[in-house]
This record gives structure tokens, sequence and C-alpha cells, in this order.
């Protein structure tokens, strides 16, 4: 998913370092110049805690051994450090190792074990195309609704989601996140207001009341065991944390309507262009916090608290 390169110079030799952090595996090579064999590697689950602590990998050179540690400095940007014989090489940067005892707590608490934690990788390996089908439907929306207005956006997205839904029958993979029907469902009821409701503050007010028709729909789900959509989102949640499906199914349904009230504020208070940016983008990094809070109250405790 992501390639992170560095390259610096040591023992009269050009150094080549690359971090590839993918949906199953983090790895990290050292290369000695253009060669395609790395000299040292070391590959971890991507789901394995571990991944967040800096690795240093050693190559014996005539001139004493290379250490090359690369590590994370936060949630998103890496760092490489490099010393031979002990003496600093290369620093790519100045600030310190990220800290990340919250998510080796969280990880603890799951009580899942290394071979668990490779297959639980496994299985999100193959939920990549959903992943990738929701972002791409994110930015038609946005792409649409700038060009063509909010209901356009609206019913092609429908019409989008339906055609998705058919091509995942004939294909074998899945492109909607296993909650296909409940989502295609929403589309076509998000279609249906569109259509009948032409009014931008109308096509504005769809995305809530969608949302918390949703809502609605896993408090129902919880009423029930979590049978359908609970079973379904505890598959998406195992690499952070064990869930009983009713209690998921509870979690996401008051988290929607938590969201819906902060949605509706936007709504109200900014203009249709800072609105679409906030529905592009910002909409999903207010209610991930949201989200994940209320799914952290209801999880399993398995470990240390």
């Amino acid at each position: 998913m992501f390639t992170y390169k560095w390259a610096f110079a040591a023992a009269g030799r050009s150094w080549r370092v690359r971090a590839k952090v993918g949906v199953e595996v983090v790895r990290i090579s050292v290369f000695d110049g253009d060669a395609t064999t790395p000299s040292a590697e070391k590959t971890l689950p991507s789901t394995d805690p571990a991944v967040y602590d800096p690795h240093t990998l050693r190559v014996d050179t005539p001139e004493g051994p290379l250490d090359v540690t690369v590590g994370y400095l936060d949630w998103v940007a890496m760092g490489c450090v490099a010393q031979l014989a002990g003496a600093d090489v290369y620093c790519s940067t100045k600030r310190a190792w990220g800290k990340f005892d919250g998510l080796k707590k969280i990880a603890a608490q799951s009580g899942q074990t290394p071979e668990e934690r490779a297959a639980v990788a496994a299985r999100m390996k193959a939920r990549t195309p959903s992943i990738a089908v929701d972002l791409a439907m994110g930015v038609l929306f946005f792409v649409l609704a700038k060009q063509f207005g909010l209901t356009t956006a609206a019913v092609t997205g429908a019409a989008v989601t339906v055609v998705l839904f058919g091509v995942q029958r004939l294909i074998r993979v899945d492109l909607l996140g296993g909650l296909a029907v409940f989502g295609v469902v929403l589309s076509l009821l998000s279609a249906g207001a569109a259509l009948a409701f032409q009014s931008d503050l109308a096509v504005k007010l769809r995305g809530t009341v969608i949302g918390g028709i949703g809502a609605l729909a896993f408090l129902t789900d919880a009423a029930f065991g979590g049978r359908y959509l609970g079973v379904r989102m505890v598959g998406y949640l195992e690499t952070l944390m064990r869930l009983r499906p009713a209690r998921a199914s509870a979690a996401m349904g008051v988290a929607g309507l938590a969201v819906a009230v902060v949605d509706l504020a936007a709504i109200f208070s900014l203009s249709t262009d800072h609105w679409l940016i906030y529905n592009a983008t910002l909409d999903g990094l207010v209610a991930m916090p949201i989200v994940f809070a209320c799914l952290w109250v209801v999880r399993e405790r398995t470990g240390p608290a």
C-alpha cells in the first residue's frame, strides 16, 4: 500500500533502504547499491503491534557493521537512521521515534496470538478491493457534486452501487465490504430521496437521514443478537479488538446517531461549497473517533486492563 525509500553512502558504497507497508506484511530491506537482492531484510505481519517499533538490520562491511534502523515517527511518517561501526552516517530526520503505547495495549487486550494476527492480515488483504471501491465512490461523489450538482451525484452513486453489486456476484470478489445488500438498500433510499426532493438542502439532509435509518437498522440488529450486521462488523474490526456481534451493532447504532447530530450542525452552519469539502474529507475524520469510542466501550477485555 505504501513504500518508503532512503539512500545514503557508507563504507565506500551507496546503500538503498526500502520499507514496504502492505495489508498483509511490512517488509524492511537494505540494498547494496543497485543490487536487486537485499543484503538484509526483515518481515513482520502488518497486524503485529511490533511493526511500530524501530527495527535494526545489520550488514557486515570491511569497515565494520552497518546498522540501519527504520521506524515510525508518527501514524504515517517513517524515518531511517544508519550507523557504521557505531558512528552515525545517515539520519533522515531529527524527530524522535513515535510512541504507540495505546496501540500495543489494544493489541494485548485483543488476546490474539501471532498466528491469529497473521490469519487476520490475510483476511484483511482479501478485503482490499472493497476498501478501494469505498475510496473511489467518495471521490466520484465529490467530483459529480461539484460539476453537476448534489442530486446527480446521489443518483449516480446509487446506480454505481447497484452495478457493483451485480459485478460482485459475477466475479465472486467482495467489492462492497460484505454489507452489500444493506449498502444497496441505503443507496436506493438515497436515490429516491434525491429524486423526490430536488433542493440542495434536501440532498444535504439525505445523507443524515439515511445515516439515521442505518443507525436504527444497527440497533434493530443488536436487539436480535447482531445476526446480520453485527457479525459482519466483527469481521472488519478483528484486527483491533474482539467484539460480540450484538454489542458491535449496538455501538454502531449509537455512533450513527451521534454522527447524524454532528452532520446536522454542519449542514445548517456551512455553505454548499464548504459542506462538500466537509462531506468528502472531514466527515470521516469526525465520524471515526466517535465510532471507535463507542466500539472501545463495548469491546471484550481478554487481556490485562
